[in-house]
Formats: C-alpha cells, sequence, structure tokens
C-alpha cells in the first residue's frame, strides 16, 4: 500500500472546509464561481457524495482567497468554527476525550483526516510540552504560509478553549515577523503569542520564517488534566465508527519523518536511501520534490535546523552540545552548515529567539 500522497491526489474527502471559505466569501460579496476560479470545483460539487479534493485544488483557492478577500480575519474565523464542525465522527470522539493527552492520542492516529495540510514535531523539556508544525505536501509562499499557522493556530486554541471551559497556559510563536492585523491576533488568542523578531535592522531571512514552524508549547500537567466531561464508551463508540483505511501522509512529511528516523538512529541517511524506502529511484524521488517545491537537500537541512533551533533557544544547549547532538564532525562544519541554513550564527539566532 502506498504511504504517502503527492499534491495532484484527491485525497481530501471532507467539503466542510471548502463549504464554510465559500459562506465566509459570499458574506463578503463575493461570487462562489470567482472564489473557485482555477480550482477545477463548482458549487455544486460541494454537496456529492464522492466530493474529494486535492492540495493543489486547495493550494489555489486559499490564493483566490488572498487575492479576493482582502480581509485578514478570515483564517481565525475559519480556525474558529472548524472544530469539531468538520471532523465528523472523529470530533464526536475528541469531545469525549478525557484529557488533552487523550485528544493528542486521537489525533495521531487519524491526522491524514483531521488537518492534513500540516503535521507536527513532538518534544518535551523541563516539564514542558512542545509541538512544532511543518507543510506535509508542498512549499507554498509566504501568504500561503502564514494563513495556515493563523488557521492552524485557531483551530487548536478553540478546541482546547472550547473543551477546557478555560484559558490555559499555551505559548503560541508564530514563524514569521509581526503582521498589520495584529489585532485579530490579540481578539482571537487570549494566550501568550510572538513572532520571529528582527535582529537589530536585520529580518530574520525567509528561509528561516518558512522554515521555523509553527510552534505551541504548555506545560507537561496541563496534558493530563482531566476534563470535566467526558465518556471513555461515547469516545471509543465514535471511533469505531470512523473508516479505517490506510494511514497516508504528503509527501514532504514522509520524507521529512525518514530523514529523522534514520538520524534518531545514529544510521546514515542518503537521498538513495529515502528513495529505497519510498520503492522509487533517485532520480524519480528528486523530480517528486521538486514538483512539491523542494528537495532533499532542503528537508535534511530542515529538520537539522530545526532540532538546532529548539537546542539552542528552548534547551539552552551550547554550540558544542548542538554539534554533538546533531553528528557534525566538528564545530567549524556546525556553524558553517548553521549560516548556509539561516543566514545567521547560532548566537545570532539564540539572540533573536
Amino acid at each position: 500500500m502506498k504511504t504517502y500522497f503527492e499534491q495532484h491526489e484527491r485525497v481530501f474527502k471532507d467539503a466542510t472546509l471548502v463549504i464554510l471559505l465559500v459562506e465566509l466569501a459570499k458574506q463578503r460579496g463575493i461570487h462562489p464561481d470567482k472564489l473557485l476560479k482555477g480550482t477545477k470545483l463548482f458549487q455544486h460539487d460541494l454537496i456529492q457524495a464522492d466530493f474529494a479534493i486535492s492540495q493543489q485544488q486547495f493550494v489555489k483557492l486559499i490564493g483566490n482567497i488572498i487575492k479576493f478577500i482582502n480581509t485578514p480575519e478570515i483564517p481565525f474565523l475559519l480556525g474558529s468554527r472548524l472544530f469539531p464542525a468538520q471532523l465528523g465522527q472523529i470530533g464526536l470522539a475528541l469531545c469525549n476525550a478525557r484529557n488533552l493527552q487523550d485528544m493528542l492520542r486521537i489525533i495521531k492516529c487519524s491526522q491524514s483526516q483531521i488537518f492534513p495540510f500540516m503535521f507536527l514535531m513532538e518534544k518535551h523539556h523541563q516539564e514542558k510540552r512542545y509541538f512544532i508544525f511543518n507543510h506535509a505536501i508542498t512549499c507554498e509562499g509566504e501568504g500561503y504560509h502564514q494563513f495556515m499557522c493563523e488557521l492552524l493556530a485557531s483551530m487548536i486554541i478553540s478546541a482546547v478553549k472550547w473543551r477546557t471551559n478555560c484559558v490555559l497556559d499555551i505559548k503560541i510563536r508564530f514563524p514569521y515577523t509581526q503582521p498589520e492585523h495584529i489585532e485579530q491576533y490579540q481578539a482571537y488568542f487570549e494566550q501568550a503569542y510572538r513572532f520571529t523578531p528582527h535582529i537589530g535592522s536585520f529580518i530574520v531571512p525567509t528561509i528561516v520564517k518558512n522554515h521555523c514552524g509553527l510552534q505551541l508549547s504548555l506545560p507537561e500537567n496541563i496534558m493530563r488534566k482531566p476534563f470535566t466531561e467526558s465518556n471513555q464508551a461515547i469516545k471509543r463508540y465514535h471511533l469505531n465508527q470512523v473508516e479505517r483505511s490506510g494511514f497516508s501522509v504528503g509527501i514532504i512529511q514522509y520524507v521529512y519523518q525518514t530523514i529523522g528516523q534514520y538520524l534518531a538512529q545514529n544510521k546514515e541517511v542518503t537521498l538513495e536511501k529515502v528513495a529505497l524506502d519510498l520503492s522509487v529511484s533517485p532520480a524519480t524521488l528528486k523530480r517528486k520534490l521538486a514538483n512539491h517545491h523542494t528537495s532533499y537537500q532542503n528537508l535534511l537541512d530542515l529538520f537539522r535546523q530545526q532540532q538546532a533551533i529548539f537546542q539552542l533557544t528552548e534547551q539552552g544547549y551550547n554550540n558544542e552540545k548542538v554539534a554533538s547532538e546533531l553528528h557534525f564532525s566538528d564545530l567549524t562544519n556546525f556553524r558553517r552548515s548553521f549560516k548556509r541554513w539561516t543566514g545567521l550564527t547560532p548566537n545570532e539566532i539564540k539572540q533573536a529567539l
């Protein structure tokens, strides 16, 4: 069974997200046909039982939203309305989870059905839990990148607030500099949030902004704090109703996680080994990744870069410790690679983040 999908494959079968986008556009005077232009979708497709949409179509739809509706509240509104509306049986199961840890377990098992556009990398440090989200299928421009970060953050915060009935100590770091529409963040996020900062007169380069990933962190003890209402029998019932298709993820997520598995096991990782894992030739893997606006080297650098930035800024490791953890032969080689990844030195990143 194929364990990854590509941008042209129509694998997203829930129309709720698209319907909500169309409705939000109509409320702002944008005709559905205009919003759906170039997506090869029509309004009557949204109510068909066999509805399916690809990443290419979704990216075009988000591009139309940004182009035709020049109002920054759309991703925030959308995220606050999605849970649990678009999740069907999985949403009902999440509504009966016992705590955040229980919800996370369900989400990990059903990622491709909940939010296949981005995936999470989970980390623990000093009684804190960190979640770093990256794009799973394609690497798009900054407009799409920011829209999806705002959408996902709004969806997560809305879901947590709805289940806990309180404001938890969650911290959010957005991987871009502060936007002009800061009032939307103030309205939707009571939690502490921050942006990728300026370093003097120098802005953190685009490669860092697009590769840092959206990051959320919270105290470890919150994860197991029981919800006031939950029912394990009802949760299991709804999970049993979920269609059990093979677990498939976006090609970027698959390659990224394969790289991570090799490095975690202290194994040498190469393009040829990853291609063999995907049952394709190295040349085919190169072509596939290029079609998704990235490359094997970019994803390898992304993994190492994110590990290094987390260890430097959150764990407080010094350069020697990070170089050792990432299996660099010497400190000079690590510093040179870090400068190539980010355009900055490790110390400049620590100062900024």
